[in-house]
């Protein structure tokens, strides 16, 4: 059986009302269908639960993998549901029809809630992304009457979303860009030069340029000029050049 073995037998996958019944003889077979169901719900943003036996609840995604790369983002977001048969309708130990309907209500009430995504297209041509979200309607005894459905334009909210993707990708790449100095660092007791991990000694300043984002500018402290140039010292520092703790 191939794999568009569903659209061949003339199944419209696409109805949200289509119940059907496959028999199968392989694991292939089984992958086959499934994968069609799954693929065709993802694809059009819908919530999927696929209810497998306990011996095969990881067949529906061996058989998607390789065809669906977004699988894996699926299954975190909650858009897909894989449940396996204990925990779904033998969660009570037997079966029991009522408990059943009870998770599938459950799963659908929040399917309806989360909203789903569609794209319209406007007179001219150009395309927008809407947001339906339903709500249930029911009596005073719990039965459902109706559907309440509100479509809402997000093209404020998916600009928001891009800009903020956008701006966590800059920090991301700021950040492993990043180096910082860790750990001990050997320094000469006279000279203050810093001995790297080849055992090459260096100026302070080279070493932490090299492994750091800071840059050096020169300049001369009051005490240096003292030693140094004794005849420019009272010009460069007429006030008596404080120095940082205060001494002169």
């Amino acid at each position: 059986m191939q794999r568009q073995a569903c659209n061949e037998w003339g199944v419209n996958t696409s109805n949200p009302e289509a119940h059907v019944c496959f028999l199968y003889e392989t694991e292939d077979q089984l992958r086959a269908v499934l994968a069609t169901f799954i693929r065709e719900g993802l694809g059009k943003n819908e919530k999927v639960l696929c209810i497998a036996d306990g011996t095969s609840s990881e067949i529906p995604l061996e058989g998607l993998w390789s065809e669906s790369p977004d699988l894996g983002a699926s299954l975190k977001t909650g858009q897909l549901t894989i449940l396996k048969s204990e925990d779904a309708y033998l969660r009570s130990g037997v079966f029991d029809p009522d408990d059943m309907i009870a998770l599938l209500k459950g799963f659908t009430e929040g399917a309806l809630a989360h909203g789903l995504e569609r794209t319209y297209r406007r007179k001219n041509g150009t395309t927008f992304p809407v947001l339906f979200e339903d709500r249930l309607l029911t009596d005073a005894e719990g039965r459902i009457k109706g559907i309440r459905t509100t479509i809402q334009d997000i093209t404020d909210q998916k600009q928001q979303e891009k800009e903020r993707e956008r701006l966590i990708q800059q920090l991301q790449k700021a950040l492993s860009e990043v180096r910082k100095l860790s750990g001990m660092l050997p320094i000469c007791a006279a000279c203050k030069k810093i001995r790297d991990d080849k055992g090459y000694w260096q100026q302070v300043e080279s070493y932490i340029t090299q492994h750091s984002e800071a840059q050096f500018s020169h300049g001369i402290c009051p005490e240096c000029a003292r030693k140094l140039y004794p005849e420019y010292y009272d010009a460069m520092f007429p006030g008596g050049g404080e120095t940082g703790n205060g001494e002169k």
